[in-house]
């Protein structure tokens, strides 16, 4: 008797951790970078003004963004890879996407414009 009370009470702490783990991934939460919530992608139009690949930040000066109801303006965006900076150069105009990662919007995409 006394195991099974121990094995019940075994079973009802690992549901109290496991469920709100479990809702959490279904909900889309569970992946998500240090916690943070990610909103929609954006698209934006715009013209590199300089790159700084160490700290992954580009700052781009992008067209009126209507989905942010944002006007034309020059902007620092932390890029969500690294990697994505690498061939980026000042001047370049550049396609990009950005999503709301926690309090900051991240470049999650960018190529040079047709």
């Amino acid at each position: 008797m006394k195991a099974k009370i121990v094995m019940s009470a075994a079973v009802l702490a690992l549901s109290v951790v496991a469920v709100p783990v479990a809702l959490a991934a279904e909900e889309g939460h569970g992946d998500n970078q240090q916690g943070m919530d990610h909103g929609p992608a954006h698209k934006l139009h715009g013209v590199v003004n300089s790159v700084n690949a160490e700290v992954g930040r580009v700052n781009i000066t992008h067209d009126p963004v209507e989905s942010l109801k944002w006007p034309k303006m020059k902007m620092n965006f932390k890029a969500h890879d690294a990697a994505l900076l690498k061939d980026l150069k000042p001047g370049m105009t550049v396609d990009f996407e950005i999503t709301k990662m926690g309090n900051e919007y991240h470049v999650t995409k960018i190529t040079p414009a047709n």
